[in-house]
């Protein structure tokens, strides 16, 4: 009965961490998407600024 106790901890433990895993991708991908805008929004200001 331990065993299978240890056995499915380790499972949890697994399926924990890929979940986190994914999560922090995903909030990568989105902070790169927002630093893209931000950028792209900031460019624009410089050129509307110039002229």
């Amino acid at each position: 009965m331990l065993e299978d106790y240890l056995k499915v901890q380790n499972i949890l433990i697994i399926d924990s961490k890929n979940q986190l895993e994914s999560q922090i991708r995903e909030q990568t991908d989105r902070n790169q998407q927002d630093n893209y805008v931000i950028k792209g929004k900031l460019l624009e200001k410089k050129k509307r600024s110039k002229n």
